[in-house]
């Protein structure tokens, strides 16, 4: 069940990251006034703005692989538990000691 939990709080995980960089570049390196468009013409090429892009598409890429993941994975145990409720075999081996 942890494991579960966890893979399942990864998509949260990684959307709040992406939220985060996504609010620090629009706020230090394109600010939205118009001294805020001056100075985009030095930040925006600056390496931690250029890092913070790069950042920004890396967690939009793995959000989406881990959507794919979970779905996979949740195809794959739908499958066993069909498995098993025709095998008429129980669904959650309890472990009593």
């Amino acid at each position: 069940m942890r494991k579960l939990l966890g893979y399942l709080s990864l998509p949260f995980f990684l959307v709040s990251i992406h939220w985060l960089l996504v609010r620090f570049y629009a706020n230090i390196c394109v600010p939205e006034t118009f001294y805020g468009y001056l100075t985009t013409y030095l930040t925006t090429a600056s390496p931690i703005c250029v890092y913070s892009l790069t950042l920004i598409e890396k967690t939009s890429s793995l959000y989406l692989s881990s959507w794919v993941f979970l779905t996979v994975s949740s195809i794959g145990l739908l499958k066993e538990i069909y498995r098993r409720v025709i095998e008429k075999k129980p669904i959650i081996n309890i472990k009593r000691d």
